[in-house]
C-alpha cells in the first residue's frame, strides 16, 4: 500500500503517479533520492496540468521555476500549497547539487508536500476522486525495500502530452473549476521545532551555511536590560571571525511573524551590547520570511541571506556617505533632466526610505547613460557593490554594456551566461530567462550563487506588465532596490505599474516625456508620408477595448505573438502584406519619397518592420530584384541571421552599409541608432507601449549626420496610428493637455488686449483673466518634482501684478516652462474644449489669424447644440444659438458676446461629439510652435 495509490488508478495520471510511488519507496534507503524523485514527480504533474488546463498558458521556457511562478497557475493552486511546492523544489536543488546534509525528516516532509498537491490535482481533475490523508505509517522501511531503486520513468514528452490532452482540456477545465470550489486546503501543522529542523535548516543550507561552524542553534544571550531573563537566540549566523552577523527568529509554521517582534529585538539588542554591532533581525516560519534592519523598515524577503550577502550589508553600512550631497559626473550625464532624474532617485532612496523608483523618460532621451550616472553615484557613495541589469533581449543588453563600459571603466561588467560569474564583479547584464534559470540552477562552492542578498540594485528595463506577470518571481526574489524605466508616456503607464512600484498617487519618481524632449531639441520629430497603399482594415482598435482587455491585450502582445488572432489581423490582411504586388509599391514609395543621403540622392538609414522571417526574406528578394545594382544596399536583421550583433553595429555607423534594416523584432525596442531617419511599418504592431518604443527609434538626433537631422519619416502601410488612433502630435510631440490650451490661449488673449486700444474697453475682462492666470500657477503643487524644477518661475508668475504688462520673453518663459505643469481641471474634456474653442474664436477676433477656420468650426458647434436639445433648452440659451449660430454674426461679434457664448452654453458641451470641438491643427500649431507638431506629408 502506498500513500498515492490513489493516483494509480487514473491513466491520465501515471506519468507523474509512478515517481512519486517510486519517491515514497526509497526515503529510508536514500533521502536524497527520494527528495529529487519527490521534485521530479512534482515537476510532470505540473507539466500535465499545463496540458489539460485551458486557464494555463505555457511559457517559452518550461523548467520548473518558470512553471509554478506564472501567475494563472499561482492563482489555480493558492498561496500554501505553493508555499510546500516550493520547499520541495529548493530542497530537491539542495539533493540534487550534494550541497549539506539530507535527512530522513526532510525527505517525509517533501512526500507529506508532494501528496497535498497531487491530492488537490487529482480532487480536481480526476473523477469520483475523494481527499485522503497522508499516513507516514505507509512509507516502507528500510528492512522491507531491496537495496537495488526501480527503474525511474523517463521525463514525459512535453509536446507529445499537450496533443494527447487537447481534445480534454475544455473538460477537465470545467471539471476542475467546479470541483476546486469544494475542495478544502490541508493545514501542514509543525511545531516550531521542526519547523526549524526541516524549513530552515534546508533555507540555510541552500545558501551555504554550515551548522556548528558559522551557524548555530539556541544561543543563550544576556538581557540588554540587567533586570530581564535571560534569552535564548534561535539561530545565530556567525562571520568568520565569530561576530554575529544575523539571528533567526522561528516560528511555527502558519504563525504570524509578528508573534516573534519583540523577542528578535531583544536579542539583537544583548548581541550590539556583547559584541558592538547589532546584528540583522530575520523573522520565519519556514514559508514567509521578514528582514529587519537599520538601513530600512522591516519588509517581506522570498529567502534568508547567505553570509557574503550579510558581510556586504555591513560593509556598505559602515563605508557609505550620505546621497544628500551628491555629485553627477558631466562626462556621463550632463542634461538638466538626467541630473535631476538621478537626484530624484537618490532622494526616493535615502530620504523617503523608498526601495522602488520609477523613472518615465521618453524613448532617446538617454535612459541609458542616467541609470549609468546613478550607479556610478551609488558606487562612489559606496552605497551599492553589485548591480543586476535586466533586458528582455541580448541586443539592448549588448548596447547596454558597452555604454556601461564606456562611462564606468572601472567598474567591471559581464554578461550572465552558463558560468557563474566572479564575485566581484560590478554590473551584470541579463536577459529575463537568463536569470529566471540561474537563480534556481546556478551554484558556487558554498551553494546557491544568486542568493536574495547578492545584488544592491535591481533595474528593470522597458517596464511593462507582461513582463512582471511572466517574471515576478525574479523581482520578488532579490532583495534590492528596483529601479523601473519606461518610455511610456505618464498618462499612459499602466495603473499595475504604479501599484508594483508603490506610486500610489499615480506618479513616477521623475518623469521626462517627449514633448518636453523636442521643445528642449534633445529629439527629433517625425513627419507621416501619406501614400495610396493602405492595408485592408478591420473594425478593432485599442481605444475599443475595456480596460481589462487592454490589460489582456498588453499581457498578449507586449512580446512578438506567434499568430496575430483573426479579430485583429484578418486574413485579408495577411494575404495583403505578404503579396508581391504590394511590397514592390511599398518598396518604390520609400526609394522615392524617404529622406535621402545626400552623398548618393538614395533613402538614408531606415528600419523596415516586417512580420516574421518569411516576412523578411520575401521583401529582401524582390529588392534585390527590382534594384540589382544595390548590393548590400538592404539586409535581414533577426535572430536567424549569423552575426546579427556585427550586422547591427554596422547598420548603426552611418557611412556604412545596409542602408535598409528589413528587422523582425531585433531592432523594435532598446537599440540606439541616432542616424536612422526613415521608418517602415509593413506590419501591423498590437501593443501600443510597443508601438511607441519602435517610433522611438527614429527621435534620436545625429548631428554627425551628412546635413543633420531635424525630423524623420514614418511610412505607416498598416494602420498602426489608426489602430491606435493616436494623431502624430499625440505620438511624437505629445499633443498639450487641455488646462494647458487653455492658459496659452488666455496668456495670448491678454497680450493682444495690452497691445490694442481695445484694453479700456475691456478692463473687467482683463482682471478676469489676470485673476484665472495667475490662480491657475498658484494652484501648482510644489512638492512635485516637474513644478519645483521651475520653482522660480512658478513663484513669479503667481503674482497678478506680472501680468498686467507682459512682454514677448515674458509670453516665452510662461509657455515654455509653466504651460506644460497645468494638467488638470475638474471639467469634462467636452467643457474644456468648448472653453478652448470659445477662447480661440476670441483670439481670431482679436488677431485675423486663423479667423475663418476657427469661426467656421464654432458655428458647426452651435448648430449641434441646436438641433441637440432644442426643445429642453432655456429661453435665453435658445436665444443665443439662434443669434450667433450664422458665421457671419459670429464675426461681427464683440469679445464680450463671445465671452458670454462661453459662460451660458459650456455646461452643455456634454452634448456634443467629442470630435466635432477639436480645434484646427494647423491653428494649434501656428498659436503653439513650441510643440512642434508634425503636419503629414
Amino acid at each position: 500500500m502506498s500513500n498515492f495509490q490513489f493516483l494509480l488508478s487514473d491513466p491520465g495520471f501515471a506519468s507523474f503517479a509512478e515517481v512519486a510511488v517510486a519517491a515514497e519507496k526509497i526515503l529510508h534507503i536514500d533521502p536524497a533520492a527520494c527528495i529529487i524523485n519527490c521534485r521530479r514527480s512534482m515537476e510532470f504533474a505540473i507539466k500535465w496540468m499545463y496540458s489539460v488546463d485551458d486557464d494555463l498558458e505555457m511559457p517559452d521556457q518550461d523548467n520548473l521555476l518558470r512553471l509554478m511562478s506564472q501567475k494563472d497557475f499561482r492563482a489555480i493552486v493558492g498561496t500554501e500549497l505553493w508555499q510546500r511546492m516550493d520547499f520541495i523544489r529548493r530542497k530537491g536543488n539542495t539533493a540534487a547539487h550534494a550541497i549539506g546534509k539530507i535527512s530522513e525528516g526532510s525527505a517525509m516532509i517533501c512526500l507529506e508536500n508532494l501528496h497535498a498537491f497531487l491530492d488537490f490535482l487529482a480532487y480536481c481533475y480526476g473523477e469520483d476522486h475523494a481527499e485522503t490523508v497522508f499516513d507516514p505509517k505507509l512509507v516502507p522501511t528500510a528492512t522491507s525495500q531491496s537495496s537495488k531503486q526501480d527503474p525511474i520513468p523517463p521525463a514525459p514528452d512535453l509536446a507529445k502530452l499537450m496533443e494527447e490532452n487537447r481534445k480534454l482540456k475544455a473538460h477537465l477545465t470545467a471539471r476542475r473549476e467546479e470541483h476546486q470550489k469544494s475542495y478544502v486546503p490541508k493545514p501542514l501543522e509543525l511545531s516550531e521545532y521542526e519547523t526549524r529542523k526541516f524549513y530552515i535548516d534546508a533555507m540555510l543550507e541552500d545558501i551555504g551555511w554550515t551548522e556548528g561552524m558559522d551557524w548555530r542553534n539556541e544561543i543563550e544571550l544576556s538581557p540588554p536590560d540587567p533586570t530581564g531573563q535571560i534569552l535564548t537566540a534561535d539561530y545565530v549566523l556567525y562571520d568568520d571571525g565569530g561576530i554575529p552577523l544575523a539571528i533567526i527568529e522561528a516560528l511555527k509554521t502558519g504563525s504570524e511573524l509578528s508573534l516573534g517582534l519583540t523577542k528578535a529585538q531583544l536579542c539583537a539588542e544583548a548581541i550590539e551590547k556583547q559584541y558592538g554591532r547589532k546584528p540583522v533581525i530575520f523573522l520565519t516560519n519556514g514559508f514567509e520570511t521578514h528582514i529587519l534592519h537599520d538601513t530600512f523598515p522591516r519588509r517581506k524577503c522570498s529567502d534568508l541571506y547567505s553570509k557574503s550577502d550579510l558581510e556586504k550589508l555591513f560593509r556598505i553600512q559602515r563605508e557609505s556617505t550620505p546621497l544628500k550631497e551628491i555629485t553627477i559626473a558631466a562626462s556621463i550625464a550632463d542634461r538638466y533632466y538626467q541630473e535631476d532624474a538621478v537626484r530624484a532617485v537618490c532622494r526616493s532612496l535615502e530620504e523617503e526610505q523608498a526601495r522602488k523608483a520609477l523613472l518615465v523618460m521618453a524613448a532617446g532621451s538617454g535612459k541609458t547613460r542616467t541609470v549609468i550616472a546613478l550607479c556610478d553615484v551609488l558606487l562612489r557613495h559606496k552605497k551599492a557593490e553589485r548591480i543586476l541589469f535586466l533586458s528582455h533581449r541580448s541586443s539592448p543588453l549588448t548596447q547596454a554594456k558597452r555604454s556601461f563600459e564606456e562611462f564606468l571603466p572601472t567598474v567591471t561588467t559581464d554578461t550572465l551566461k552558463t558560468i557563474a560569474p566572479d564575485p566581484k564583479t560590478g554590473c551584470i547584464f541579463s536577459t529575463y530567462d537568463r536569470m529566471m534559470e540561474a537563480i534556481d540552477s546556478m551554484k558556487d562552492t558554498e551553494g546557491k550563487h544568486f542568493t536574495c542578498g547578492y545584488f544592491d540594485l535591481v533595474i528593470w528595463d522597458e517596464v511593462h506588465p507582461s513582463i512582471y506577470n511572466q517574471y515576478r518571481e525574479i523581482f520578488r526574489y532579490f532583495d534590492a532596490p528596483l529601479l523601473g524605466l519606461t518610455a511610456t508616456p505618464r498618462s499612459e503607464v499602466p495603473e499595475g505599474i504604479y501599484r508594483i512600484f508603490h506610486r500610489n498617487n499615480a506618479e513616477p519618481t521623475y518623469a521626462y516625456e517627449p514633448a518636453q524632449a523636442v521643445r528642449d531639441g534633445y529629439l527629433v520629430d517625425f513627419l507621416t508620408v501619406k501614400t495610396d497603399l493602405q492595408a485592408p482594415t478591420t473594425n478593432t482598435s485599442y481605444e475599443d477595448l475595456t480596460e481589462k482587455e487592454r490589460e489582456q491585450w498588453e499581457k498578449d502582445f507586449a512580446n512578438t505573438p506567434p499568430e496575430l488572432p483573426e479579430k485583429v489581423l484578418s486574413s485579408a490582411l495577411n494575404r495583403w502584406i505578404f503579396n508581391d504586388d504590394i511590397i514592390r509599391q511599398g518598396l518604390r514609395i520609400v526609394m522615392e519619397e524617404a529622406i535621402k543621403d545626400p552623398t548618393d540622392a538614395l533613402p538614408g538609414k531606415t528600419i523596415l518592420f516586417a512580420k516574421n522571417h518569411n516576412h523578411a526574406r520575401k521583401i529582401l528578394s524582390i529588392f534585390q530584384r527590382d534594384y540589382p545594382t544595390l548590393l548590400d544596399f538592404a539586409q535581414i536583421i533577426d535572430s536567424q541571421v549569423n552575426g546579427v550583433q556585427r550586422l547591427i553595429d554596422q547598420f548603426s555607423d552611418p557611412e556604412s552599409l545596409p542602408r535598409i534594416a528589413i528587422s523582425v523584432d531585433l531592432l523594435d525596442t532598446g537599440i540606439d541608432i541616432p542616424a536612422c531617419v526613415n521608418l517602415v511599418f509593413f506590419k501591423r504592431v498590437l501593443s501600443r507601449e510597443k508601438f511607441r518604443q519602435m517610433i522611438g527609434r527614429g527621435s534620436r538626433p545625429c548631428p554627425t549626420l551628412h546635413g543633420g537631422k531635424d525630423r524623420f519619416y514614418i511610412f505607416d502601410f498598416c494602420g498602426n496610428f489608426e489602430f491606435f488612433r493616436l494623431k502624430d502630435v499625440d505620438t511624437a510631440a505629445g499633443e498639450l493637455p487641455l488646462p494647458a490650451v487653455l492658459f496659452s490661449l488666455k496668456l495670448r488673449i491678454l497680450q493682444s488686449l495690452q497691445e490694442s486700444d481695445l484694453s479700456g474697453g475691456t478692463s473687467d475682462y482683463l482682471t478676469s483673466l489676470i485673476h484665472d492666470l495667475s490662480a491657475s500657477v498658484q494652484a501648482l503643487d510644489r512638492d512635485h518634482f516637474a513644478v519645483r524644477q521651475h520653482l522660480k518661475c512658478v513663484e513669479l508668475y503667481s503674482d497678478p501684478e506680472q501680468y498686467r504688462h507682459l512682454s514677448h520673453s515674458d509670453l516665452s518663459q510662461l509657455q515654455e516652462e509653466l504651460t506644460p505643469l497645468l494638467l488638470s481641471e475638474t471639467a469634462s474634456k467636452n467643457t474644456l474644449s468648448f472653453d478652448a474653442l470659445l477662447y480661440a474664436a476670441q483670439l481670431a477676433l482679436l488677431t485675423e489669424q486663423y479667423k475663418e477656420q476657427i469661426i467656421s468650426r464654432l458655428s458647426k458647434v452651435l448648430y449641434e447644440l441646436t438641433i441637440q436639445k432644442a426643445e429642453d433648452l432655456p429661453h435665453q440659451e435658445i436665444s443665443l444659438l439662434k443669434k450667433y449660430q450664422p458665421k457671419e454674426c459670429l464675426k461681427n461679434a464683440h469679445l464680450q458676446d463671445l465671452e458670454t457664448l462661453r459662460t451660458t452654453l459650456r455646461h452643455r458641451a456634454d452634448l456634443l461629439p467629442e470630435e466635432k470641438l477639436s480645434l484646427p491643427q494647423e491653428f494649434l500649431s501656428a498659436i503653439f510652435p513650441f510643440t512642434r507638431s508634425p503636419k503629414s506629408q
